[in-house]
Parts: C-alpha cells; structure tokens; sequence
C-alpha cells in the first residue's frame, strides 16, 4: 500500500464530516487495490494503477467519489452518475458511510488489472 504524505495533510484538512468518508473511502481503495499509488491532482487525492482509476474530494458537508473509466464498468445497480458526455461517473453526494461505498469495492477490483488507455467503452 502506497500512502501519499499529501493525502494525508489533505484528509487532516478537510471538515469533520468529511473525513471519516474519505478515511473509508481510503482504505476501501487500498483494499481493492494494493498497488494502486495516490497523488493530488486538480486539488483532490487521486489515485492510479496503469491509468487513472477514481479520485475523492471534500466538501463543507459531503464527499464525491468519481470514476474516471466509468463508462467502462460494469453498475448493476445504477449507482453511478454519468459526468457530461466525458467517460467519467460518480457515486453522488456522500454524506455517510452508505452502501454505495461496498459497490466501490468491486469497481476498483474491475478496474485495477486493467490498462484503461487500450480498453472499449461498454
């Protein structure tokens, strides 16, 4: 597991309702993707395995948690958000720890053996 120092101060940084979702979110990640390694990008914890795979931002009151190969994945349950016309999707406003975080689980595991430049879009 690759944590960044960075990650670190902008998770320390972030609203006390903010960072219990993003400690979640953190290690949910790690946990279905060991090798994935975070930087910041674009002011949010970004984090990337052979390609971008997801970031997180803190708000005032919620958390996002976006996709960048949304369109790409498998969403059974219609849990993500398509951004625009781009590839990317999100998870919506979290604002607790909710059951669309153990669906996040299983999209970073689809995600992580994958090279997302060389992949078709479903």
């Amino acid at each position: 597991m690759s944590l960044s120092t960075v990650v670190d101060q902008y998770i320390d940084e972030a609203s006390e309702d903010a960072k219990p979702i993003l400690e979640e979110l953190r290690r949910i990640i790690h946990l279905a993707c060991p090798a994935c390694e975070e930087s910041i990008k674009w002011k949010m914890p970004n984090l990337a395995n052979k390609g971008m795979i997801c970031s997180m931002a803190a708000f005032k009151h919620h958390c996002s948690f976006t996709f960048f190969k949304a369109d790409m994945m498998k969403d059974p349950h219609q849990l993500l958000s398509k951004v625009g016309k781009s590839s990317m999707g999100h998870i919506g406003k979290l604002k607790t720890q909710q059951k669309r975080l153990a669906s996040a689980i299983e999209w970073i595991k689809e995600g992580n053996p994958r090279n997302w430049k060389y992949m078709k879009r479903l």
